[in-house]
C-alpha cells in the first residue's frame, strides 16, 4: 500500500509535467500554422530594417529568417559557401561575377513581379544579363566632398599639386581601395590577375602616403584643405550644414552602385520569394529600404521632397560621363588581401581571409 502511494506521488508530477510539454508543444505547432511559409534570406548586417521584416510578415503571414554578413566580403562568402542554402540573397552590381558563379541566379519571372512596374527605366533597362537574375532595390554613387578653395576636380590633380596638398580621406574596405587606386593608376589591375603582389605592396605605399582612412582624428567640418569620400545623402547633408565645402565627381569617374536581391534557383519557396521581392518595390517598402541605408531609391512612386537626391530619377541629375558601373573587381582575391594584409594597415575587414581560402578549405565556419 505505501509502495502504491509512493507510486502515485511521483505519477501525478510526471502526468503534468507531460501535460505541460505536450501544451508547449501544441501552442509552438499553433504558432507555426499561423505562417503560411517560411523564407531564409541573406543579407548584410542592417541592410534590411526590423519594421521591413515585421511590416511584411503582418501582411503576407510569411515568416522571415535573416541570416547577416557582417560586410560585403562576408556576404559573398556565405554566398558561395555550399553549405548555405538561403531562399533569397542580397547581392551588389560590383559583386555580380560572384552571383553569377553562384546557386542564387533563377532567371526572374518579373511578370511575377507586379510591382516591378515601380522600378525607373534607368534602371529597368540597364543592358547587362545581372538584371535578369537580380532585381534592383537601392542604388548609391560614392560622391566626394571638398573643400570649396580647391578648384581642381581631378584627384590626380589634387594629389600631385606640390603647392596644395589636401588630405584625401577614403574608405578602408578592400574593394573600394581597389577600385579607387586602380582607376587613379596606382595600382595595375593585371597585377592583382597574376598575383604581383610586390609590385602592388610598392604601388599602395605610394597611394597611402596620399590617402588617410576615415573617419579623421579631427572632424571633418573643422578641418581645412581635405577631401573625402562618401555617398550621395550624406554628401549632401554635409555641404548643406558646412557651406565652406562642396559635393562633386571627380575627372577620374566615381563609382554606380545599384544594390539588388536574387533568388536561388533550387528553392521551394519560389512563390514567397516573389511576393517578398514584390514588397520591396511598394512604397512602404521602398521608403523603409532607402531610410534605413541612407540610399536612394529606385521606386520611381517614391518623392522626397527634402532630399530629392534620394529619389530614382536624381541619377538622370548626374553627368554620366563622370559615372562607371563595375560588375566584377579583384578587391577579395588572395593577391589583394596579401598585398594589404602586408603593408600593416588597420582595415575594416576582421577576419582577414580570402575567397580563395572559402573555395578550397571545407573545415570553414560559416552560417
Amino acid at each position: 500500500m505505501i509502495n502504491s502511494w509512493k507510486g502515485l506521488f511521483f505519477l501525478i508530477p510526471f502526468s503534468f509535467l507531460l501535460g505541460v510539454g505536450w501544451g508547449l508543444k501544441l501552442t509552438e505547432n499553433k504558432n507555426e500554422s499561423k505562417h503560411l511559409g517560411h523564407l531564409k534570406v541573406l543579407t548584410e548586417k542592417n541592410f534590411i530594417p526590423q519594421v521591413v521584416i515585421d511590416d511584411f510578415e503582418s501582411k503576407h503571414n510569411i515568416k522571415i529568417h535573416i541570416t547577416l554578413a557582417q560586410n560585403s566580403f562576408d556576404l559573398i562568402k556565405k554566398i558561395l559557401n555550399p553549405k548555405n542554402n538561403f531562399d533569397l540573397v542580397q547581392g551588389a552590381t560590383y559583386n555580380s561575377n560572384f552571383i553569377k558563379s553562384s546557386k542564387y541566379k533563377l532567371k526572374l519571372d518579373f511578370d511575377r513581379i507586379k510591382n516591378s512596374k515601380n522600378i525607373s527605366s534607368d534602371f529597368s533597362q540597364l543592358n547587362n544579363d545581372f538584371f535578369k537574375i537580380a532585381m534592383p532595390v537601392l542604388w548609391d554613387i560614392d560622391f566626394f566632398v571638398k573643400d570649396k578653395q580647391i578648384r581642381a576636380t581631378s584627384l590626380k590633380t589634387m594629389m600631385s599639386e606640390k603647392k596644395l596638398t589636401p588630405k584625401l580621406y577614403i574608405s578602408s574596405e578592400p574593394d573600394d581601395i581597389y577600385f579607387l587606386s586602380t582607376r587613379l593608376g596606382y595600382v595595375i589591375k593585371q597585377w592583382v590577375k597574376t598575383g604581383q603582389t610586390q609590385k602592388i605592396q610598392t604601388a599602395l605605399q605610394h597611394f597611402f602616403k596620399k590617402t588617410s582612412f576615415l573617419p579623421p582624428k579631427a572632424p571633418l567640418e573643422s578641418s581645412k584643405n581635405i577631401v573625402f569620400q562618401t555617398n550621395i545623402k550624406n554628401g549632401h547633408d554635409f555641404v548643406k550644414l558646412n557651406d565652406r565645402f562642396e559635393v562633386f565627381l571627380p575627372d577620374e569617374k566615381a563609382t554606380l552602385m545599384i544594390f539588388t536581391f536574387s533568388i536561388n534557383e533550387a528553392t521551394t519557396k519560389l512563390d514567397l520569394s516573389y511576393k517578398f521581392l514584390n514588397y520591396l518595390l511598394t512604397k512602404e517598402g521602398s521608403q523603409y529600404m532607402s531610410q534605413a541605408n541612407n540610399h536612394p531609391t529606385v521606386n520611381l512612386t517614391l518623392k522626397n521632397k527634402n532630399n530629392p537626391q534620394m529619389q530614382a530619377n536624381f541619377l538622370r541629375h548626374i553627368q554620366l560621363s563622370k559615372i562607371t558601373v563595375p560588375y566584377s573587381h579583384f578587391g577579395y582575391e588572395s593577391t589583394w588581401i596579401e598585398a594589404l594584409k602586408g603593408l600593416n594597415h588597420k582595415l575594416r575587414l576582421r577576419p582577414w581571409r580570402t575567397l580563395s581560402s572559402v573555395r578550397s578549405k571545407k573545415n570553414i565556419k560559416s552560417n
